[in-house]
């Protein structure tokens, strides 16, 4: 892989690091930059009074961009008019006055909350007191033998029917009263039955609305998954880019491998317009793309803290993706 890095924006959010020397950002710089690169490129421009070149990394990797610091604020807005857009390790370079990162006051802290106010004695003397309830009065014994003499029958009555509907003697268990509440009772439901078949000896009028009633479908079963051939073709000019950012549309993606004599460049979407996170780019010929690959095999290609997965398209994943763009929601290729 080439040793450019990817255009880097002005300094919006990145924050210079912290001293009171002024200083100024310097973006689009090529990985192979350092930080003596960076000093003399700017001394030889024509800017004054370099104090310190830095260029900034992460896990060891450079980021493409830096700053350098001046002895003053002027040198460094000279530096800003003089270095914008002038080459540096074969990149034109974005030069812009870095701006110190704003420090917040602390927030104050909150005020303890109040404790809750309990009821005081005095309070609770004076609050009116309840009076206690009256007592039932017993039943009277003739009452009492009364309503047991009924429940007994009551309970006599519902155990021969429970018997004559089943057409056993033997008392009927009790029910949980939960299951019975969801479920019809089954006694019930033999009586109904008994009562609605037909005295010729024709079929009930149940089942045949059973036997007639439409049964689900079943379920077709999935076909299974398409396993990659590692045999089939593979295409001489078209190179597969996964592990994309949502974020890439098919200007970003050409943009990334600006390098390189990309002719086309598409990322493929979803039927909502969302991307599904690869793409494909076409190159003018075989030796583009075993250079692309031969520079990726050295270092990798980051985006946006995401490194790329480039291979070679096989066949089946150009014909899979142009399925998926036939499908999807239609994307301007970039040509």
């Amino acid at each position: 892989m080439s040793d450019a890095a990817p255009a880097t924006p002005a300094p919006a959010t990145v924050a210079p690091p912290q001293d009171n020397s002024p200083k100024v950002f310097v973006g689009n710089l090529a990985f192979s930059t350092t930080e003596a690169d960076l000093a003399a490129a700017f001394t030889a421009g024509g800017a004054a009074q370099v104090l310190k070149a830095t260029i900034i990394r992460r896990n060891g990797r450079p980021q493409g961009y830096g700053f350098v610091a001046f002895e003053t604020e002027s040198a460094a807005q000279d530096a800003v008019k003089v270095m914008n857009q002038k080459e540096v390790g074969g990149r034109p370079v974005n030069v812009d006055f870095a701006r110190p990162r704003e420090v917040r006051e602390p927030r104050e802290p909150r005020a303890p909350r109040e404790p809750r106010v309990q009821a005081s004695e005095g309070a609770d003397a004076a609050a009116p007191e309840k009076k206690p309830r009256k007592a039932r009065k017993p039943k009277k014994a003739a009452d009492t033998e009364e309503s047991a003499d009924n429940a007994a029958r009551i309970d006599a009555v519902a155990t021969d029917d429970a018997a004559v509907v089943s057409g056993t003697d033997a008392p009927k268990k009790k029910r949980n009263k939960k299951r019975s509440a969801k479920k019809p009772n089954e006694s019930a439901a033999v009586a109904a039955e008994n009562a609605t078949a037909p005295a010729d000896g024709a079929a009930p009028a149940a089942s045949t609305a059973a036997a007639t009633a439409p049964q689900p479908k079943p379920r077709a079963p999935r076909p299974p998954k398409k396993q990659r051939n590692p045999d089939a073709p593979q295409s001489k000019t078209t190179l597969f880019v996964a592990n994309l950012p949502f974020k890439v549309d098919n200007d970003a993606l050409k943009r990334i491998f600006s390098e390189y004599n990309v002719t086309k460049a598409y990322v493929v979407r979803l039927r909502n317009g969302r991307s599904k996170g690869f793409g494909f780019i076409e190159v003018a010929d075989e030796a583009e793309q075993s250079k692309i690959l031969k520079d990726l095999d050295e270092a990798s290609l980051n985006v946006d803290g995401r490194d790329l997965s480039v291979r070679v398209a096989v066949a089946l994943d150009v014909a899979a993706a142009d399925g998926a763009a036939d499908a999807a929601v239609p994307a301007t290729v970039v040509a």
